[in-house]
């Protein structure tokens, strides 16, 4: 982003039990930088980091935050943070969790888990921004199962795959402990 590196995972928050958010920004090198924190209430992880197309320099982080989906925005240098707060589609009965997301067309798309109850299903997010998220529809029950449903990679396939007949969307996990694809 901005033709700086971008890093993103968790650290032990302050000394305490507990982990914070962080997002590592490297300027030019891999020199050691100190992380800017995403903290807030409770425990936060970001899984993925993503830049959006419209806004040069702006990212996204997904992940988990206090038993829910979780996601922030940075500024457009990257140095600080906003969470997406009291975005009822992040959270809901149950434990959610975002593990990747991708720019797909001008948006965001990310798939997780949502563990209610002992039983973990997959599930889908879609974002224009970041900030405002709605959860993707699962009709058909697609990304539910008996056994645990994991959606942990999605990928944009592209124009040159979508004219040969593939779809444009697919994501990769598991069902019930076998490898499993979506599209």
């Amino acid at each position: 982003s901005g033709g700086r590196l971008a890093a993103a995972g968790w650290q032990v928050a302050g000394g305490k039990r507990g982990q914070d958010g962080a997002v590592w920004l490297f300027p030019t090198t891999l020199d050691p930088v100190a992380p800017v924190l995403v903290g807030g209430p409770g425990d936060q992880r970001i899984n993925r980091v993503v830049q959006l197309k419209k806004q040069e320099g702006r990212l996204v982080a997904v992940g988990f935050a206090d038993g829910d989906a979780g996601a922030w925005v940075s500024d457009d240098d990257g140095d600080s943070w906003r969470r997406a707060a009291d975005v009822a589609a992040l959270g809901g009965e149950g434990d959610q969790e975002i593990l990747d997301a991708t720019v797909f067309a001008s948006s965001l798309v990310a798939v997780g888990t949502e563990t209610v109850d002992g039983q973990t299903n997959g599930a889908a997010w879609l974002s224009a921004d970041g900030i405002a998220w709605t959860r993707a529809s699962d009709p058909e029950g697609v990304f539910a199962g008996p056994g645990p449903v994991i959606l942990n990679r999605v990928f944009a396939l592209g124009k040159q795959l979508e004219e040969k007949g593939f779809p444009a969307l697919a994501a990769g996990g598991s069902a019930q402990g076998d490898v499993a694809l979506w599209t």
